[in-house]
């Protein structure tokens, strides 16, 4: 169910590129040089949609972040992380932030990249 919701939540190359207001070839690139998150179902690539702000562009800072993941990272342990407020990204109020959340707010993506690479998540 929640691989399905993973999936039912993505978005196309054409979609991201559309809103990126890039090419789609240009979406493929940044997939294949680790700049966005992918899921390969057949031949289609599929964009999660919790790597992008509301206005279709990447979180802030995303390279970073994509190359802390260990190689091979299940799409929906990734969604996880991202979306799953983590103790040690303490927002103003002193509230745990998502990852992605911090990163929208301007928060280090250091400390997010270094979040994703321990296993305590």
């Amino acid at each position: 169910a929640e691989e399905s919701a993973l999936l039912a939540s993505a978005r196309a190359v054409p979609e991201v590129a559309l809103r990126m207001g890039v090419s789609a070839s240009r979406v493929r690139h940044l997939v294949s040089d680790g700049g966005l998150h992918c899921v390969r179902t057949g031949r289609a690539l599929l964009l999660p949609a919790w790597q992008f702000d509301d206005d279709g562009r990447p979180l802030p800072r995303l390279r970073t972040v994509l190359a802390a993941a260990r190689a091979g990272e299940h799409p929906l342990a990734m969604e996880s992380f991202m979306t799953t407020p983590q103790l040690d990204l303490e927002g103003v109020d002193g509230t745990p932030m998502t990852p992605r959340a911090w990163l929208l707010s301007g928060g280090d993506a250091a400390a997010v990249a270094a979040l994703l690479a321990s296993d305590i998540w």
